[in-house]
């Protein structure tokens, strides 16, 4: 790791990355760090990120520690999943499939029936919340049906769909 000092890097090159880069947090810090190279004060730059007073000093010695690539969350941060990875994989497949229903008609899953399957298969339980951050991870997308009408009359709609083939 070489030492990269603030100083040496050009206003241009930031600019030039701040405009590319896709990750938020990453892109604040850059920003951070535009604004102490166009030389805001470092209680300034709080003040204009609305931020805590420690994150641009702290933000400014990794980058001059370990470049930009100091600039990215480090691996391993966080709370770990619950779930294995081939749990996971299962639940994937399951949920490409969609639920069958008594009256021989297919729906896709809900939040509370994916939190159900993965109650009972693999005794783990997630909030509401977490079983769609993991639905959403998966990219898939949480649509809501239209509801049938309860005085429809099943039996002659099935009669016409045949009939209009």
């Amino acid at each position: 790791m070489s030492k990269i000092k603030l100083e040496n890097i050009s206003l241009k090159e930031l600019d030039r990355r701040f405009k590319v880069e896709k990750d938020r947090k990453v892109k604040e810090r850059i920003h951070i760090l535009l604004l102490l190279k166009e030389k805001h004060p470092q209680i300034e730059v709080s003040d204009i990120l609305h931020i805590s007073v420690g994150k641009v000093p702290f933000w400014k010695a990794r980058f001059e520690k370990e470049g930009f690539k100091g600039l990215l969350d480090k691996i391993g941060r966080g709370r770990k999943s619950v779930m294995s990875d081939e749990q996971f994989r299962k639940l994937k497949l399951a949920l490409s499939k969609p639920i069958k229903m008594e009256n021989g008609y297919t729906r896709g899953w809900q939040t509370k029936d994916v939190s159900l399957f993965i109650r009972q298969k693999f005794g783990i339980s997630y909030t509401s919340r977490n079983i769609r951050k993991i639905v959403k991870k998966f990219g898939l997308v949480r649509l809501v049906p239209r509801p049938r009408n309860m005085r429809r009359n099943q039996e002659s709609i099935d009669d016409f769909k045949k009939s209009s083939r």
